[in-house]
């Protein structure tokens, strides 16, 4: 059996049903009706995207501030000015240079470094260890200190609290970057 011959016997099985003919062109007619309300409902869409692009618009130039957000930051540059409440704020980032050359640890902590910066963050922390393992001075701590003495980019440094690695680590204040879409 073929499908034509399953639809000749539903024909003659469900005709009966069927209360009145259909006029030729029937289908011609519903096909319009429908497609007007495709094109009417394509309209809308075009509407709803349009008013979307104008509120997004808007947004961007009349951008509300979150307030908590706004607190949180003023109450963490509130305590980064205070040179005495320093060591209380957190490290946004830190990097461990446990067992690696100078050479290697230099990169790395450029690399970090500029990640930070492009991030925004205020304070990371910088874990390079005591040099009890390098066979005389500490390597890693004498490169630190002149890694932070050479970039531009780095302000204020210091030991953090024994719990935070003593003088096996140093934190560093991320100098604030200048705007250039003012010039």
């Amino acid at each position: 059996m073929n499908f034509g011959d399953i639809l000749d016997d539903w024909e003659k099985k469900y005709s009966h049903s069927r209360s009145k003919k259909l006029e030729p062109g029937h289908y011609e007619k519903k096909y319009k009706k429908r497609k007007r309300t495709v094109e009417s409902t394509c309209d809308i869409t075009q509407i709803v995207k349009k008013s979307h692009e104008i509120l997004e618009d808007w947004l961007l130039h009349n951008v509300v501030p979150d307030k908590d957000m706004l607190l949180a930051e003023h109450d963490k540059q509130c305590r980064l000015s205070d040179a005495r409440q320093i060591h209380l704020v957190p490290a946004d980032a830190s990097v461990d240079l446990h067992g690696l050359s100078r050479d290697a640890a230099w990169r790395r902590l450029d690399m970090f470094v500029s990640d930070c910066v492009c991030r925004g963050y205020t304070k990371i922390l910088i874990i390079h260890g005591k040099g009890n393992h390098s066979g005389g001075d500490p390597v890693l701590a004498d490169m630190v200190r002149s890694f932070i003495e050479y970039d531009s980019r780095l302000g204020k440094s210091g030991h953090p609290g024994i719990k935070d690695g003593g003088t096996g680590a140093t934190w560093v204040l991320i100098k604030k970057r200048k705007n250039n879409k003012d010039k």
